[in-house]
């Protein structure tokens, strides 16, 4: 008997010698049999000397003709573990995919296959991780952007099968319509969206930082483009005094006439004025605190904000009609426990519904919007009360400097760029006296 073969003709070509056919032969005899001469197993020899390597794959053709690849990932005294991979349509194709499986395993970037969903990872891992490391405000900010605008789309998808293409097409129908849950159903704005492509992008980037996807994929994918800075100022409408004093007129008597004229007459911002509370108001000084923000309203309880920067922690002057109408506040305020009796809320809040629940801010806005089209009146949006005080300060002469401080601004560049539509000769025109408000005895708000 030769070295090469036997008489029967079931030996393996010499590789030294044999023709590349004979060679691939002897391969697929290898595949085969034993070294002994047995035959071989199905199952891939699995390599288990290193944690970071796992064993060879194999390549294989399923009843339905199409091709599958399956690798070994057992770990050294470890349970087996395998991965297959079904669908190819030709053998070229699976063993593609296998060598490309085999790369990553080999340099420790493989991502094992994972049907976790969007909506599971986000709601039960990511919010909760990173719950300690955010301010209460910016938890529900992130969770109630996820919930309303990407998790009814996005939320049953799992979390390996998304990409940069279907992130995309998601923010371009955000624009077209992302209001879901608005009256209007509207499109939400550039800024909105590019909000909400922040907030996927981290939470993304967590999934790939704990081996969960192979790679972020909003980090390719394309949000609206920001508007150019000179477009900023297109959003700010304003009343003229008329106008507004007209407006006041008419819902006076109503509800939520204080709040109105609060807002107009201090340039607060919505979640200052609604989340004002009785122990931030001073009648003796005649002036308010501002300490936080309701940003929200979670199964009943506010949800607050504290400013972002220490302009934004002031104390603003109030004008002798806006301190009557927070007394009537007070007087209904103490009729409406009477009232509820035990079922009152009390969360020290100024505004309220009449079982003292904080008001919302998002129907905050529809009621005064409501009462615009009501009265015929031009429309404007809430926080356009604010742009109103402070465009009617700046034209009526009062220093810059004086606005800014009184609106919250970091620094007066700020107020000067938002409302460069005053003209500049109405800014100029006289100067006020700066008189500064002492803040209340004590930090009891």
């Amino acid at each position: 008997m030769s070295a090469t073969g036997t008489g029967s003709g079931s030996s393996a070509p010499d590789p030294r010698t044999a023709t590349p056919r004979q060679a691939g032969a002897g391969r697929a005899w290898l595949l085969r049999t034993s070294p002994g001469g047995a035959a071989r197993s199905c199952r891939p020899t699995t390599s288990r000397s290193t944690a970071s390597t796992a064993g060879p794959g194999s390549v294989r053709q399923d009843d339905n003709s199409t091709w599958s690849h399956t690798v070994d990932l057992t770990l050294p005294g470890g349970q087996r573990r395998q991965t297959r991979k079904r669908g190819f349509l030709t053998r070229k194709a699976a063993q593609a995919a296998l060598t490309e499986t085999l790369t990553k395993l080999q340099d420790q970037s493989y991502v094992p296959p994972s049907r976790l969903s969007l909506r599971t990872f986000i709601e039960d891992t990511w919010l909760p991780a990173v719950a300690g490391e955010l301010r209460p405000s910016t938890l529900n900010s992130y969770s109630r952007n996820l919930r309303l605008h990407v998790l009814p789309a996005l939320g049953s998808a799992p979390l390996q099968s998304l990409d940069a293409s279907r992130l995309t097409q998601h923010y371009q129908r955000l624009v077209a319509g992302g209001r879901k849950a608005h009256r209007t159903g509207t499109g939400l704005s550039t800024t909105t969206i590019r909000y909400i492509h922040t907030i996927l992008r981290s939470a993304l980037q967590t999934a790939y930082e704990w081996d969960l996807v192979p790679r972020n994929v909003a980090d390719r994918a394309k949000p609206p483009k920001p508007r150019a800075r000179g477009d900023r100022h297109i959003q700010i409408n304003t009343w003229s005094s008329a106008t507004l004093a007209g407006f006041l007129r008419s819902t006076e008597g109503e509800r939520l006439h204080p709040l109105w004229m609060l807002l107009a007459t201090t340039g607060l911002r919505r979640g200052e004025a609604i989340g004002l509370t009785w122990s931030c108001l001073d009648p003796v000084t005649g002036s308010l605190s501002v300490r936080r923000s309701l940003v929200d309203v979670d199964r009943g309880q506010p949800v607050w904000s504290d400013p972002k920067t220490s302009r934004g922690r002031r104390v603003v002057a109030l004008d002798t009609a806006t301190l009557d109408a927070l007394a009537h506040v007070w007087v209904r305020a103490k009729a409406d426990k009477q009232l509820a009796a035990g079922t009152y809320h009390d969360h020290d809040l100024v505004f309220t519904h009449e079982d003292g629940a904080p008001l919302h801010p998002d129907t905050t806005s529809w009621n005064f919007t409501r009462r615009l089209t009501q009265l015929q009146l031009p429309r404007i949006r809430l926080h356009d009360l604010r742009h109103t005080w402070a465009t009617l300060a700046l034209e009526s002469g009062i220093h810059p400097k004086v606005v800014q401080e009184r609106l919250g601004h970091a620094n007066v560049s700020i107020t000067l760029d938002l409302y460069s539509h005053v003209p500049r000769d109405a800014v100029r025109r006289r100067r006020a006296r700066r008189r500064p408000v002492r803040a209340p005895p004590g930090d009891h708000c």
